[in-house]
């Protein structure tokens, strides 16, 4: 199997110069809903497809993978898959163990974990499991500090499931989230990843994006690399369904490089891994390189359709 981080490395030599230095080696960011495992989804429950979760995982090659919907189970069966990653976050119940996680996979041999933690997508961030807006369901943000082994490069990354109902709880969450960005953040770049239940011209992406006092600004790297292109994310296990609207994001800061960004639709087996496909990006340190059209992620994508 093909390391796709690396092919995006190859990518760059053709229209950068190339990863001449250990700096320009790229890591993937990636976010995946993987849908809950205790939902009555006939032939696409978790029973008869998470052996395509954990491929399609496994093909994805993330350093690090931002997970939605995750009850406590399915993370540990990913864990036992997956030995390379270790899991931070927490599920939206009571922030233990109860109800569909947020929860983001490290590759520890790429990252160490220096700080992490979750808040509660509420006017109660300190309270997990508090509902103050209009959503139906507790809504969490899991955040962490990674420090890159190869580089001494630090990343904060912010994993979020926005409710699929209450537009005052998306916008007012894209707008906490971008609070704590800025409240701890500092000069060090940052990654917004998850299921953000609207589509990219919507407030609340344009909340997360936007740039602010401080001179932080994001970029839509599916958008960046792929400009013009309508891939969807979602399908409801529609086999015949390429996507209805992309909910998905990796939003990535502009003090970082994006070498290539994409959308994984693929079937296994002739069935959906999950409802969502998978987004990821490839990404550099040097803030300099940034690709304008993919090549691994729309091969990717036409690989998948025909």
């Amino acid at each position: 199997m093909p390391n796709l981080a690396k092919l995006g490395c190859l990518v760059a030599v053709m229209l950068f110069g190339g990863c001449a230095s250990a700096h320009q080696e790229p890591f993937r960011a990636a976010s995946f809903n993987i849908r809950s495992g205790v939902l009555f989804d006939g032939p696409d429950r978790w029973a008869a497809r998470k052996h395509r979760v954990m491929e399609m995982i496994d093909e994805l090659d993330a350093d690090v993978l931002a997970v939605q919907e995750a009850r406590s189970e399915q993370v540990r069966e990913i864990l036992e898959a997956n030995p390379r990653y270790v899991a931070i976050g927490a599920h939206r119940g009571n922030g233990k163990l109860a109800g569909e996680g947020v929860i983001t996979l490290i590759d520890t041999d790429r990252f160490m974990i220096a700080e992490a933690g979750v808040f509660a997508l509420s006017d109660e961030p300190d309270r997990i499991g508090s509902i103050t807006w209009d959503n139906r369901y507790p809504r969490i943000c899991a955040w962490s500090r990674l420090v890159d082994m190869e580089t001494g490069e630090a990343v904060r990354i912010y994993n979020l499931h926005l409710d699929h109902r209450g537009r005052e709880s998306r916008e007012l969450s894209a707008d906490l989230v971008r609070k704590h960005i800025d409240a701890r953040a500092g000069d060090e770049p940052v990654l917004v990843m998850g299921d953000f239940n609207t589509t990219e011209t919507s407030e609340p992406v344009r909340r997360l994006v936007a740039l602010d006092q401080s001179g932080r600004e994001m970029r839509d790297s599916f958008a960046t690399v792929n400009p013009g292109v309508d891939q969807g994310t979602f399908t409801g296990f529609n086999t015949r369904s390429d996507g209805e609207k992309r909910i998905d994001f990796v939003l990535v800061d502009t003090k970082l490089g994006l070498i290539d960004a994409g959308v994984d639709p693929r079937k296994i087996d002739g069935r959906y891994p999950s409802d969502h496909f998978p987004v990821w990006a490839d990404v550099v340190w040097d803030a300099t390189v940034i690709a304008t059209a993919s090549s691994t992620g729309l091969a990717a994508v036409d690989e998948a359709v025909e």
